[in-house]
């Protein structure tokens, strides 16, 4: 029997357990009422050590997961989702574009570049597509998600004002793709997995 609060228990439940995954819904709020309410699947994606599959209770129920589409934003935080993916080649997913968004026109081929470089090492496992983007990420994906089935991507796991000031991909994806998105958080890994 679990006792406390939901988050706090759920979390306990996840360190003792250690399962490979968590799968939770989200209302999706966003600002003042995410606030005053909190979050249960919030604090699971931030504190977690697993990786988080997250739908929203708004979105249409599916059971295709086969094309995934993989943030990246050069960084080595962002490959962190790597290891998933390679998990899950072939088992649910079938397809996987490579996404990233460059605010200068003149990084787009460096970023290229960079994405064909990880497509190889995914390559062979499952087929892999690239695309970069001029703009901002928050704009640009819910366009680059409508021909996916799953959004995967790396969070930091910031929270407070430092989640605010940086602002997130990661919770615009929870909060507003109608599609669903699986969080795995930067250096959870590293912390007893």
């Amino acid at each position: 029997m679990l006792q406390g609060t939901v988050s706090h228990s759920l979390l306990e439940f996840e360190a003792e357990e250690r399962p490979d995954l968590v799968v939770m819904s989200t209302h999706g709020r966003s600002g003042l009422a995410r606030f005053a309410l909190g979050s249960v699947t919030d604090r699971l994606v931030r504190e977690g050590t697993v990786p988080v599959l997250v739908t929203r209770l708004s979105s249409e129920a599916t059971a295709q997961l086969g094309r995934a589409l993989v943030m990246l934003d050069g960084s080595g935080v962002a490959e962190e989702v790597l290891p998933v993916v390679q998990q899950l080649a072939g088992k649910p997913v079938q397809s996987v574009l490579l996404y990233r968004v460059v605010a200068d026109p003149d990084d787009r081929q460096p970023a290229m570049t960079y994405l064909e470089g990880v497509a190889g090492r995914l390559r062979g496992s499952v087929p892999v597509e690239c695309t970069v983007d001029v703009g901002e990420a928050r704009h640009d994906i819910e366009r680059a998600s409508e021909k996916a089935d799953l959004v995967v991507l790396c969070t930091h796991g910031r929270t407070g004002f430092d989640r605010l000031r940086h602002g997130s991909v990661a919770d615009f994806v929870m909060r507003h793709l109608d599609k669903p998105a699986l969080m795995v958080r930067a250096g959870a890994s590293r912390e007893g997995r």
